[in-house]
C-alpha cells in the first residue's frame, strides 16, 4: 500500500494542479480507501505471516492460489459476475493442486 501510494502520488499531483481536473473526494471515498488499505493489506499480511508462523511455510504456501478462487467467488456474490466453464476449471486445477502439494 505504501509503495502504491509512493508511486501514484506524482499523478494524482500531475493531474489536480497541471490538467487542472479537479478530484472528488466524498467520505464513502476515503472510507473505502481505508477500509481497502486496512483490511485487503494490513490485515491479509498479519493473518498470512500468522499462518506461517503457526504452521510453517512448507504447509502454508500451497493455500496463497487460492486467491484467484476466493476472487471469482467474491466478484459473483458481490458484482454479479457470472460463472463459466473455465472458472470451475480454474478452481478444480487449484484444488487439485493443492490436495496434491499437501499430500505428497
Amino acid at each position: 500500500a505504501v509503495v502504491g501510494l509512493i508511486i501514484l502520488t506524482p499523478f494524482v499531483l500531475i493531474e489536480n494542479f497541471v490538467l487542472d481536473k479537479q478530484i472528488q473526494m466524498g467520505m464513502l471515498t476515503i472510507f473505502s480507501i481505508a477500509y481497502t488499505g486496512i483490511f485487503a493489506s494490513l490485515a491479509a499480511f498479519l493473518s498470512w505471516n500468522r499462518a506461517v508462523r503457526e504452521a510453517g511455510a512448507s504447509k502454508v504456501a500451497p493455500f496463497i492460489h487460492l486467491m484467484p478462487v476466493f476472487g471469482s467467488i467474491l466478484a459473483v456474490i458481490f458484482l454479479g459476475e457470472t460463472f463459466a466453464a473455465y472458472h470451475f476449471a480454474g478452481i478444480a486445477a487449484v484444488f487439485s493442486g493443492i490436495f496434491l502439494a499437501t499430500k505428497y
